[in-house]
């Protein structure tokens, strides 16, 4: 099964927008990917969950970088909610998790906080490519194990 069709003009808009997005992340641009990841969104196929799922997962980092909390966590569990099968295979995953982790430890969530960055660390030991911040991960989920 093919994800997107070569001949639908909207999905090359739609990666136009998603990989500009993804540029300005790299460059700390994280309002201009905040509008590029929003506007991929308009141009992507509502039957696609993948790209759908990325482009809410990206919303959601570069939100919770710019320290929009709120935002951010509506975005990582939008991802979540609309993308369960690629939960398993996908890079994007263990950076959606270790951040709802920070988010709820910081809020004082101790047993959500526990349950996604338990999520991360599965990722960690297949030894997935990830961008997580593996330190930070183990040492909340060490603190959290003693509460």
């Amino acid at each position: 099964m093919m994800i997107f069709s070569i001949f639908n003009p909207k999905l090359w808009v739609y990666f136009f927008y998603y990989i500009n997005g993804l540029n300005n992340m790299t460059e700390h641009k994280y309002k201009k990917a905040i509008k590029l990841f929003t506007k991929s969104l308009f141009f992507c196929p509502k039957n696609n969950i993948k790209l759908l799922g990325l482009a809410y997962g990206e919303l959601g980092i570069c939100y919770t970088d710019i320290d929009d909390i709120d935002r951010g966590e509506f975005y990582l569990l939008k991802s979540l909610e609309i993308n369960p099968v690629l939960r398993k295979n996908d890079n994007l995953f263990p950076e959606i998790f270790s951040r709802l982790g920070f988010i709820y430890k910081e809020r004082g969530q101790y047993n959500r906080a526990k349950e996604y960055l338990n999520k991360a660390i599965v990722y960690k030991n297949k030894k997935r490519k990830s961008f997580t911040n593996w330190d930070l991960v183990e040492r909340y989920h060490k603190e959290l194990s003693n509460i």
